[in-house]
């Protein structure tokens, strides 16, 4: 699923993708946007809420800066979907576990 990862740059399936990126686990890849810069707030799940996945896995880039609004998370859980967040580096692994476990999952990726 994802093939790599280094700062700026994300490989899926192997194509290669400099901008953040929605991974579902059917493979598909999707631009993500996202309102602002360093916080992800509730509107930035919309489309991946739409498939109802069971976990959604947020990269919060290399370092870790970008932050997670706390309502975003609240979101999720009322929804029932479980939040995973990390460090992008490190959150890939686990969302590749995910999908190989034949999960229903969407990773959300910030790249840089």
């Amino acid at each position: 699923m994802i093939d790599g990862y280094v700062f700026g740059t994300i490989s899926v399936n192997g194509d290669t993708f400099n901008s953040d990126v929605e991974v579902h686990w059917n493979g598909d890849v999707l631009k993500w946007q996202r309102g602002e810069q360093g916080l992800i707030v509730p509107d930035d799940l919309a489309s991946a809420l739409k498939y109802e996945p069971s976990a959604i896995f947020i990269g919060t880039g290399f370092d870790g800066l970008v932050k997670v609004d706390e309502k975003t998370i609240e979101t999720l859980k009322s929804k029932g979907i479980e939040p995973v967040i990390n460090k992008t580096r490190i959150i890939i692994q686990e969302f590749n576990i995910a999908t190989y476990s034949k999960k229903k999952v969407i990773g959300l990726f910030c790249v840089s």
